[in-house]
């Protein structure tokens, strides 16, 4: 199993934490592997088989190469279907409702498919995930089209950002008054 992760460009950490990769090869071992949530939200794309997950105390086929997995709060469980390959962006926690519109408070321990729109709305996106390029050349290539999408929405920064950018900034070492008092909340 062959994993990768790299961090964005500058320009996009405000808006991606980091992209990551992992292939089988033409290993179709079913493995069931324990998730440690680390509360930020992802676009996968499986471009082999799709996978199960278990994260609400039950098995659940998620049936689909396209998922948004939330903000987890617990540990849950991946389980392969056959063989693994997957491209997928962490975002940072305020950026699928910034940059999609996404009701962040649906998707808290919960992983769904993609709709119908958001796929037309990044369907390049979704392209570049499933072609047969090196990682490095899907991580350049979503880097532009991230960019040029970027330049179509609002930028504004609102103070609930603010505080959740100041929490990770100092990894939660921070009172509520100083949350606060810095954001101006």
């Amino acid at each position: 199993m062959v994993y990768k992760q790299l961090k964005p460009s500058v320009q996009l950490s405000s808006i991606v934490k980091s992209f990551w990769m992992t292939d089988s090869g033409y290993d179709k071992t079913i493995v069931s592997e324990k998730i440690i949530p680390d509360g930020y939200p992802e676009m996968i794309f499986h471009y082999k088989d799709p996978y199960k997950s278990n994260i609400n105390g039950e098995w659940r086929d998620l049936g689909d190469k396209y998922i948004i997995a939330g903000q987890i709060r617990n540990c849950f469980f991946l389980e392969n279907t056959g063989y693994t390959g997957m491209f997928s962006i962490k975002f940072q926690p305020w950026s699928f409702h910034a940059l999609f519109g996404i009701d962040m408070s649906s998707l808290t321990d919960n992983a769904i498919l993609m709709s119908d729109e958001l796929l037309k709305t990044i369907e390049p996106l979704k392209n570049i995930a499933l072609e047969k390029i090196s990682f490095e050349e899907k991580v350049q290539q979503s880097e532009l089209w991230l960019k040029e999408f970027i330049k179509t929405k609002t930028n504004k920064t609102n103070q609930g950002e603010a505080a959740v950018k100041l929490i990770l900034d100092f990894n939660g070492q921070l009172s509520l008054d100083e949350i606060l008092t810095k954001t101006k909340l």
